[in-house]
């Protein structure tokens, strides 16, 4: 069952990478889109939206497949859910994050202030349903029939957070979750249990209707740009904190322990992508700069990068904490990254590559990108210079 749920998970990243409707679905008839939906009433609307928003980024055959998959599996999935024990309760705690493998850090330290440090949660105890579950979802299964797929991801969130709140019963549980459709649901789930449902934004977002309706009892967000940004998603109103966490503050070596000048973060590019990537750092390394590129720990190929790249120095994740490759570097490199936020609020010269995928970067100020106009670099403009001077000044 955990092996089908996973390839079911994975085929939808697969096509999240390989479409890139973040950068393919127009944004006009994203908008267009959002604009046809009534206001939703309540937080069971608010997820069946956002549902719909996601579901009409792909059109229909995708979401065909997974609803099928999700009818086959939806009986044998709440029966295990309901035949697991309840987890031996550990030491009450305030607050738990439930952070899938994020770092800590992302967890503004005012929550840290409110709660104390949270309970890490990686995957969270067994997942389980109680008899007050069971009336939950079919409460929300007589109100939108017909949505397999929706009542399954529905179900798992709501096995999982049932599993947490027995475990620890904390007054607050943090999220990162403003992309899941069962994310207002989650919060009025949470409600009924005396939980307080919080997200923390962990990446960069965009207007993108992925990201619409959602409703959590407080969402925390890097700076005012992205509340505007999901004001416009139809967000519920009322619910954003503005704070840097942690994880944005990277501390810088000294000038004379930086190994590069330029370090290159990628996100999914390969192909020609990964090439034109490729010859653009060669240009700079051969005006004698120091150059470096970073994998992207999910999404890269690490041995296309490796091969591609075996003229320069590569970054290995696993050994480099990226905290520690932002602090070595003169400049930070990317078409868009959540890297690049880290080097604006560390005070660190961030680079836009508008070379390498041009038609991508035009694309970045229909979808609000936070750090178009800030101060700011871009690659052609730095690649111009160098190769006009034939040196690089820093």
């Amino acid at each position: 069952m955990a092996g089908i749920l996973q390839q079911l998970k994975s085929i939808a990243n697969y096509f999240q990478v390989k479409r890139e409707p973040l950068f393919t679905f127009p944004v006009e008839k994203q908008r267009a889109f959002l604009e046809s939906l009534s206001e939703p009433s309540d937080d069971a609307e608010r997820s069946f939206c956002q549902y719909r928003c996601q579901m009409h980024l792909y059109g229909w055959l995708l979401p065909f497949c997974w609803g099928l998959a999700a009818s086959l599996l939806y009986g044998r999935l709440f029966r295990r859910y309901r035949k697991e024990a309840g987890s031996a309760a550990a030491a009450q705690c305030r607050c738990v994050f439930f952070d899938h493998g994020m770092p800590a850090n992302i967890v503004p330290d005012g929550l840290r202030r409110e709660f104390g440090d949270p309970v890490l949660c990686g995957e969270g105890p067994a997942p389980r349903l109680t008899e007050a579950d069971e009336a939950f979802l079919q409460e929300i299964r007589r109100r939108f029939p017909g949505a397999p797929f929706f009542h399954l991801k529905l179900m798992i969130k709501v096995a999982q957070h049932r599993a947490i709140f027995e475990a620890y019963r904390p007054e607050a549980l943090i999220v990162c979750s403003e992309y899941s459709f069962t994310s207002s649901l989650q919060r009025l789930h949470a409600e009924r249990n005396g939980v307080e449902l919080i997200n923390a934004q962990h990446g960069e977002n965009f207007f993108y209707i992925q990201d619409a309706f959602f409703h959590f009892d407080r969402c925390y967000v890097w700076n005012e740009d992205y509340a505007r940004t999901f004001q416009a998603l139809r967000a519920a109103p009322g619910q954003f904190t503005v704070e840097a966490p942690p994880s944005l503050r990277v501390p810088r070596e000294a000038p004379e322990q930086r190994c590069y000048d330029h370090t290159y973060y990628l996100s999914a590019e390969s192909g020609a992508k990964l090439e034109r990537i490729h010859g653009l750092l060669l240009r700079l390394q051969k005006q004698g700069l120091r150059v470096a590129v970073r994998p992207h720990p999910r999404y890269s190929k690490a041995e296309e990068v490796r091969a591609l790249f075996s003229d320069m120095d590569v970054e290995d994740c696993r050994e480099v904490s990226i905290e520690a490759s932002l602090g070595r570097t003169e400049h930070a490199v990317a078409i868009y990254s959540a890297v690049l936020q880290q080097a604006f609020h560390s005070g660190i010269p961030f680079v836009i590559d508008d070379l390498s995928d041009p038609q991508k970067y035009r694309k970045l100020s229909e979808l609000h990108y936070a750090l178009l106009g800030k101060e700011s670099a871009l690659l052609s403009r730095l690649l111009a210079e160098a190769e006009k001077e034939g040196r690089y000044v820093r």
